[in-house]
């Protein structure tokens, strides 16, 4: 959206709450209304169109710093056909970041973003099946550059696994000042720090807004999973031990498997290519619409990110590898938003741009439309073996890692369209991965 008008104050600042207000004195007070803040002492403001205005700061943030500050939507924002696209700026640093909002049909995210182009991990990223509009939400994120320390947190939640670390950087230049954008979307609250808070720190600044968005951030232990009562009758089975395992799959990208250990080690030919180097494993024989699936994963590199596709058909409902429908290589919008539909859950994120990613995401296609999220299913530090299981029953679908549920979800066949049923069953792996693989097995099961 275009300003109303351009304004550029640049003055120093001592207090961060009250320099909002001081912002808003020289615009004309029909451009920007009042609004009840976060808590007492605490004034949100919004605009109908983007009034935007800057401030310097009394102490410019450099290789160490934290900013943070509330925001509120003018509406609620969910994954959903034909829901509006939008793209909110709401605070940058010209040159340095900026941070924005966007919903589109598929999800809802908050974008904090590096503008250095050199940067390798030069974005923050949430992705939530949806937000609310009722309610103030707290965003804070800080940085240790030299230390490669980068993180976030919604409501107090962290948006990167504890312990990780990204490539040590040096910004491009101090950040000297602030501009803020006063849209739709109300702010409140802004705060800089040259230290990095702590976590009690940040609690006492949250308050009772903490930990209200660990649902929609799939945060927190889920409970202990035991389904040796699911289990029927085997279904099918694999060790993955030898080349000639994998007779009855059909591989898509460029995809390298070797057996030297006794499991299968997958990784791409073309490591760095992005979008091509994608690599997806099919199963031939399609999976009943009821059914416990289970393997062992272990990651044998420290980036990458894996997938399990399932329930997938094409879209007139016929075999994905019908001649009829286009032929895939591994880019992934031929899977999610191409000719066929299916489920598919990423249970181990841990991506150059997204280190440490702290959700497992189900997704529903063709749309890839976000419906529910979960803690993480394999850890991005770990190199051990992981017992990965999947139940879907109906449209109830669970996915549990080494006995911790990590998603649990009900389709409830109407917003993303119709359950869906029994199709063929994939691995995928982003580019980066090198994964191992072994002890493969499909049970029927039931109600």
């Amino acid at each position: 959206m275009k300003p109303l008008f351009s304004l550029l104050l640049l003055f120093m600042i001592t207090s961060q709450t009250a320099a909002i207000a001081d912002l808003l004195k020289p615009i004309r007070p029909e451009a920007v209304e009042t609004v009840p803040g976060p808590r007492a002492g605490l004034t949100g403001y919004r605009s109908a169109t983007d009034t935007a205005a800057s401030l310097r700061l009394s102490e410019p943030l450099g290789d160490r710093g934290s900013v943070a500050f509330w925001f509120k939507l003018e509406r609620d924002h969910a994954s959903q056909p034909g829901a509006e696209q939008v793209a909110r700026r709401l605070l940058e640093c010209p040159g340095v970041f900026h941070v924005e909002f966007k919903a589109r049909s598929s999800h809802v995210e908050l974008l904090w973003k590096w503008e250095d182009k050199t940067l390798l991990i030069n974005q923050l990223r949430p992705i939530l099946p949806s937000l609310p509009g009722d309610q103030w939400i707290h965003f804070a994120v800080s940085w240790d550059a030299k230390a490669g320390l980068f993180n976030g947190w919604l409501n107090g939640t962290p948006l990167r696994e504890e312990g990780t670390k990204v490539i040590p950087w040096e910004p491009s230049q101090p950040i000297a000042a602030l501009r803020v954008h006063f849209g739709p979307v109300a702010l409140a609250g802004l705060e800089t720090s040259a230290t990095l808070p702590d976590e009690k720190q940040r609690a006492q600044t949250v308050g009772d807004a903490l930990g209200t968005l660990d649902a929609l951030l799939g945060a927190g232990e889920r409970t202990p999973v035991d389904w040796k009562e699911k289990k029927g009758a085997l279904f099918y089975s694999n060790d993955f031990a030898r080349p000639g395992d994998l007779d009855d799959w059909v591989a898509e990208g460029p995809m390298q498997t070797t057996f030297e250990h006794g499991w299968m080690q997958m990784q791409s030919t073309l490591p760095e290519d992005l979008p091509r180097g994608h690599v997806v494993l099919w199963l031939k024989k399609e999976l009943p619409e009821n059914f416990l699936a289970e393997w062992e994963m272990k990651p044998v590199n420290d980036r990458g990110l894996c997938i399990a596709f399932f329930s997938a058909r094409g879209r007139n409902g016929e075999s994905i590898f019908s001649e009829t429908l286009r032929k895939r290589n591994g880019e992934f919008p031929l899977y999610h938003s191409g000719d066929i539909d299916c489920y598919h859950i990423s249970y181990y994120a841990n991506t150059p741009e997204t280190p440490g990613r702290l959700t497992s995401n189900l997704r529903k296609n063709h749309g890839f439309y976000l419906i529910s999220n979960g803690p993480p299913g394999i850890s991005a530090h770990s190199r051990e073996w992981n017992r990965v299981q999947l139940l879907k029953v109906g449209d109830h679908i669970q996915l549990a890692v080494n006995g911790r549920r990590i998603i649990d979800h009900t389709d409830d066949g109407k917003r993303h369209g119709p359950v869906l049923g029994g199709g063929a069953f994939g691995l995928r792996q982003m580019v980066w991965t090198v994964g191992g693989y072994r002890n493969f097995r499909v049970h029927h099961t039931g109600p």
